[in-house]
């Protein structure tokens, strides 16, 4: 997988640089790339490569927050933080496992709580 990763303002509007991370090989590969390159190089993609690609748009606040607090990646998307684009549209499974379970912080945890919440709600609409 290649990481196209840019950071924006607030209007989803790139600034400065960004970041061209390739995860394809076993050893990551950091680029620092202008936003013009990264869109021209996001856009090359072929379907021979066998290569998946991401383009992540995230507000510069947001990224330095999660990284600088070890959070999970998968907050940025919940609270519209990001802009995604992926080539094949396919989701990126073990990426994104990565920094939602396995990057993160010891106190940033997901858990699954047994909740009984829903049963009122499943009992109505399977009675119907």
């Amino acid at each position: 997988m290649k990481l196209f990763l840019q950071l924006t303002n607030d209007n989803f509007v790139p600034t400065g640089t960004g970041f061209l991370i390739d995860f394809s090989n076993s050893k990551i590969k950091i680029r620092k790339i202008s936003n013009s390159v990264l869109e021209k190089l996001f856009n090359k993609y072929r379907e021979e490569d066998n290569i998946n690609y991401l383009n992540l748009k995230i507000r510069k606040e947001s990224l330095h927050m999660t990284i600088d607090n070890f959070l999970p990646f998968e907050d940025l998307l919940i609270g519209f933080q990001c802009r995604v684009r992926r080539l094949p549209n396919l989701y990126n499974n073990r990426f994104w496992y990565h920094f939602t379970n396995v990057y993160i912080a010891k106190e940033h945890f997901r858990s699954d709580k047994i909740c009984f919440g829903c049963d009122p709600l499943f009992q109505t609409v399977l009675n119907l």
